[in-house]
């Protein structure tokens, strides 16, 4: 099946979504801090990155999740890709690969939710992977804004792609995305509770309507953000 990364009518990049064969978790399924050790010392062993511009914007603090003004680099790349997994290793690896030479100066950040440890994966395609405590974070919204927040701080590109084991890349992207946020096309889609969503949005856009057509765009594998709206 084809579909398409991003809304249909802003960003074109087709993917296929196809159903991985399970392959046995690894034996390491417990709390890690990041990086790994492996990833720390490779990066000592690499050399300063060069000085860049930097930017004032506002975003949270790490400790007490309160927002504060913090000094940021800008991007270094237009798109870095965040993979939201816990087992499929051969399609993680595969999928790793192919961003690596669709895309070989864009970052990887790799999460798992208590699954599987890609550490030696990072390590070996030069990589970060994080292995969170198991929160099943499909379901509930704090891990998983959390944990693809910390993912933008670390990826530090304009754009922010989430993929899943299930998505596969097939080229670079075509039609470059427009609006901070897009995922795929879910037809006849609506939610409740669309005043309240629009009054925390107010907060930050004046005037912001969450339109019927906003509400079909799927926030799954294949979802792209804009960085500054993570922060």
């Amino acid at each position: 099946v084809l579909v398409r990364l991003g809304t249909a009518a802003s960003f074109s990049e087709l993917v296929t979504v196809q159903q991985s064969t399970p392959v046995a978790q690894s034996a390491s399924a417990l709390w890690v801090p990041p990086p790994p050790p492996q990833l720390a010392a490779q990066l000592a062993r690499s050399p300063p990155p060069p000085p860049l511009p930097v930017v004032e914007t506002t975003v949270a603090t790490t400790t007490t999740d309160v927002p504060t003004t913090t000094t940021i680099e800008k991007p270094k790349e237009k798109y870095g890709f965040y993979l939201h997994v816990f087992r499929d290793p051969q399609a993680v690896i595969f999928q790793v690969r192919e961003l690596k030479k669709f895309f070989p100066t864009s970052p990887v950040y790799i999460m798992s939710d208590g699954g599987v440890d890609f550490s030696p994966l990072c390590v070996a395609e030069a990589c970060t992977f994080t292995l969170c405590p198991p929160a099943n974070d499909r379901w509930h919204p704090w891990p998983f804004f959390r944990r693809i927040w910390d993912a933008a701080v670390v990826l530090e590109t304009e754009y922010v792609i989430m993929l899943e084991p299930d998505n596969t890349i097939h080229g670079p992207i075509t039609r470059e995305p427009k609006a901070d946020a897009g995922g795929l096309y879910v037809q006849e889609r609506s939610f409740g509770h669309a005043e309240y969503v629009e009054a925390l949005a107010q907060e930050r856009v004046p005037g912001y309507k969450w339109t019927r057509h906003m509400m079909q765009a799927g926030l799954a594998g294949g979802a792209f953000f804009r960085r500054g709206a993570l922060l």
